[in-house]
């Protein structure tokens, strides 16, 4: 993936083929050493879906993921 542009409402990357997505870019969690993650909130332009992209370190993450 290759961030192309990004603004604090608005982000353009291109995946592995090529394709180029763009998202509005609905909440930004910043990294915080207290919580030691960070997430952004996307709408896909093209499809409307939302996704959350979270980022954290493992000791943090494995405590908020599931294993199934």
């Amino acid at each position: 993936m290759l961030l192309l542009d990004r603004n604090d409402n608005y982000m353009k990357i291109k995946d592995s083929n090529g394709n180029i997505h763009e998202y509005e870019i609905l909440e930004n969690f910043p990294f915080s050493s207290e919580s030691k993650r960070m997430g952004i909130i996307v709408r896909d332009k093209e499809t409307d879906n939302i996704t959350l992209y979270v980022k954290g370190a493992e000791v943090v993450m494995e405590k908020k993921v599931r294993p199934d």
